[in-house]
């Protein structure tokens, strides 16, 4: 990462597909690091993923995952 970037990595975010990385930096740079299918391991299905939530953080957490997903999910069925 820090061949990217000549300051601190300030935030990261994983694309929706699991495939994509967008990382920005104190230098002003966003970098995005797009990597093929499967070296990175498969991304978790949603069940997986309520499932690690609810383990890690709790069912309060895991509710309000549950609302904010849904609604991204009518956003994006809404643009298309």
């Amino acid at each position: 990462m820090m061949d990217f970037c000549m300051m601190g990595v300030t935030d990261m975010s994983w694309g929706f597909n699991g495939n994509i990385l967008l990382s920005s930096s104190n230098d002003g740079k966003v970098t995005l690091f797009h990597f093929k299918p499967g070296v990175l391991g498969e991304p978790l299905n949603e069940f997986e993923k309520k499932k690690i939530i609810s383990n890690k953080y709790g069912n309060q957490v895991l509710q309000d995952y549950i609302k904010n997903s849904s609604i991204t999910s009518q956003d994006k069925t809404a643009m298309a």
